[in-house]
C-alpha cells in the first residue's frame, strides 16, 4: 500500500510537469479500472496531449519505449510511467496492426480507439473520472462490453477476443451479446495472432483467479481451433471440458505449472505430445519440463501399480519433484471431490487414500534420490569388468534404486558386492 502511495504520488507529478507546460494529461486504461473496482495496481499509465519529443525535453530521465505508437517511459525516483500521446489508429493490417498512428489534440478520439468500455477511462489530475463509453456504468453491472461497434474492434486486432475472455474470467464479467457474437463471427481471424501472444492471454487466464470461467469460455468461442499453429487437440475435447467436474479444482492450486497439468490431463494430450504442444505454444522450457515430467510420473504409475515400491521408483526415475506435484494434484481432486477416472487414473479407492496419506512420508523415507549420492563411482563399477559402456550406468541405476528401496546398504563393499552380482548376471545374456 505504502509503494502505491509513493508511486501515485510521482505519478502525478508527472502529470504535473506536462500541465505546468501547457499540455493536457491524465491517467489511463489498467490503472483507472482497477483504481475503480479496488483491486491490486502494479503499474499507472499517462496519456497526454503532448507529442513524445516534448514529453523527451520536459523530464530529465526518460526511454524511447515506442515511439512510433507515441510512447515515452518516464522515470520518477526509480518508478517507471509510460506516457502516450493522444492518437488514433488507421485502418489496420494483418488483423493485428494498424497502418498507420496519428497524434490528436483530443482525450475522446485517443479513448475511443480502446477496445473494452471499462478501458476506455481517463481520471485528471483532481479525480474526476472522463468516462464517455460508460466503463463505470459496465463494471458496476459487470459486463464486458467493446467500444463501439464490437466488429470492427475485433476485425483490426484479433488478440482482443483472447483479451476479452481472458477480462470476462478475471473480473467475472458477463460479455455482452453484441460483444460475443463478434467474438463468434470472427473467430477463425485469431489464426493472425503469434503464437506468442495467444501463450501469454492463455497463461493469464490458466493462472488467474478464475480459470474455470476462461476455459468454460475459451470453449463456447471455440477460438483455440484456429490458432495459427495446429495444436492437435480434438475438437469434442475441447467441448467436454464444459462438462467436466474437474474444472473446479483449477481453484485450489496454486502453481500455474500444475493448472496447465490439469488441464491437459482433460484435453486427453498423451504424453508424447505435450512438449510439442507446449512448444507451440511457446512456453519456457523449465515450464515444459516440469509439466512432461508430471505426466510420466502419472503414466508410470498407471503402468506399474499405485504401491509404496512404484511410487519410491518413480522418484528415481522421474525426481521428487515431479513426484510431489503429482501428489499435490491427487490431494486437489480429492479436495474437489473430482472423478479420477475424468484424468485417466488407474487406481481404485483404497490405493487413491493410500497415495494420499503415505505419498509424502514414503518420499521422505527415501534414503537417496541421485547416483551421486552412492558411496561408489562409475570409475570402480568400470574396473570390474575392465572396459567401458552403457551398461555401467545400468549397473549404478539399479544399485540406487535397490537402496533407494532400503534392499541394500549405501555402502562401498556392499554396493560392490552386488555390482558383481549384477555384472555376472549381465555375461550371462552376452
Amino acid at each position: 500500500m505504502k509503494d502505491l502511495i509513493l508511486m501515485e504520488q510521482e505519478a502525478s507529478e508527472v502529470i504535473r510537469h506536462l500541465e505546468k507546460h501547457g499540455y493536457e494529461a491524465y491517467y489511463v486504461g489498467g490503472y483507472v479500472r482497477d483504481k475503480f473496482l479496488n483491486r491490486n495496481i502494479k503499474d499507472i499509465d499517462i496519456t497526454t496531449s503532448a507529442y513524445p519529443s516534448i514529453v523527451m525535453d520536459i523530464f530529465s530521465h526518460t526511454v524511447p519505449t515506442g515511439l512510433q505508437h507515441g510512447t515515452v517511459t518516464v522515470i520518477m525516483k526509480n518508478y517507471h510511467f509510460e506516457v502516450t500521446t493522444f492518437r488514433t489508429e488507421t485502418e489496420y493490417q494483418d488483423h493485428r496492426h494498424p497502418k498507420e498512428v496519428q497524434f490528436v489534440s483530443k482525450l475522446i478520439d485517443d479513448l475511443e480507439r480502446r477496445d473494452f468500455t471499462m478501458n476506455a477511462m481517463a481520471i485528471n489530475i483532481n479525480g474526476t473520472i472522463i468516462d464517455p463509453f460508460g466503463g463505470k456504468k459496465d463494471l458496476n453491472a459487470k459486463i464486458l462490453r467493446c467500444v463501439g461497434d464490437p466488429v470492427l474492434r475485433f476485425s483490426e486486432d484479433a488478440l482482443r477476443m483472447m483479451r476479452g475472455i481472458r477480462f470476462a474470467a478475471e473480473y467475472d464479467l458477463q460479455v455482452e451479446p453484441k460483444t460475443w457474437n463478434a467474438i463468434l463471427l470472427h473467430k477463425e481471424s485469431i489464426k493472425h495472432v503469434a503464437m506468442e501472444r495467444i501463450s501469454a492471454e492463455l497463461d493469464r487466464m490458466i493462472e488467474g483467479s478464475n480459470p474455470k470461467k476462461g476455459i468454460e469460455l475459451l470453449v463456447a468461442s471455440e477460438l483455440m481451433n484456429y490458432t495459427k499453429e495446429n495444436l492437435q487437440i480434438q475438437k469434442e475435447n475441447w467441448l467436454a471440458l464444459s462438462d467436466n467436474n474437474v474444472l473446479k479444482a483449477f481453484q485450489h492450486l496454486d502453481e500455474g505449472s500444475l493448472r496447465w497439468f490439469l488441464l491437459l490431463l482433460m484435453l486427453k494430450t498423451e504424453t508424447n505430445h505435450i512438449k510439442t504442444l507446449l512448444k507451440k505454444l511457446k512456453f519456457p522450457n523449465y515450464k515444459i519440463m516440469r509439466i512432461h515430467a508430471v505426466k510420466q510420473v502419472k503414466d508410470w504409475l498407471n503402468e506399474n501399480q499405485y504401491s509404496e515400491r512404484s511410487w519410491k521408483k518413480a522418484v528415481i526415475h522421474y525426481g521428487a519433484d515431479a513426484v510431489k506435484d503429482l501428489h499435490t494434484i491427487l490431494n486437489t481432486v480429492a479436495l474437489d471431490h473430482c472423478d479420477l477416472r475424468l484424468l485417466s487414473f488407474k487406481m481404485n479407492k483404497a490405493e487413491f487414500d493410500q497415495m494420499l496419506q503415505k505419498g509424502l512420508d514414503w518420499i521422505r523415507e527415501i534414503p537417496i534420490k541421485q547416483l551421486n549420492e552412492l558411496e561408489i563411482t562409475g570409475g570402480e563399477i568400470k574396473d570390474l569388468k575392465n572396459k567401458s559402456g552403457p551398461w555401467i550406468r545400468s549397473v549404478l541405476n539399479q544399485l540406487l534404486i535397490e537402496v533407494a528401496l532400503n534392499e541394500l546398504e549405501n555402502k562401498q563393499k556392499d554396493l560392490m558386492n552386488r555390482a558383481t552380482q549384477i555384472i555376472r548376471g549381465m555375461n550371462e545374456y552376452e
